[in-house]
């Protein structure tokens, strides 16, 4: 699994920003949202859930970043944590 952030090259200029992509590699698994999930309207048919241990991420994730995973890249529609911030939760979307 891979999480990847587009990062401006700080030789670029602020009206025409060049950006590369920095690749971060991870331990996780991709899941999927159960109907109680879904019924509350944030949460699309084919959105997954992507889980992935804390520990083996060099960044905290964010809503800019996508992850790929087994060839398939989606982007990150929400991030969380549980309270020890041993687990990155990510609503996930293709």
């Amino acid at each position: 699994m891979t999480v990847t952030r587009q990062l401006v090259d700080p030789e670029s200029t602020p009206w025409a920003p060049t950006y590369t992509s920095v690749d971060y590699s991870c331990t996780g698994i991709r899941d999927s949202y159960s109907a109680l999930d879904r019924a509350g309207g944030n949460v699309l048919e084919t959105d997954v859930k992507i889980l992935i241990l804390a520990a083996t991420l060099a960044i905290e994730p964010g809503t800019s970043d996508s992850v790929t995973i087994g060839g398939k890249t989606y982007a990150a529609i929400s991030v969380s944590t549980d309270p020890a911030t041993a687990l990155w939760e990510i609503q996930a979307r293709v």
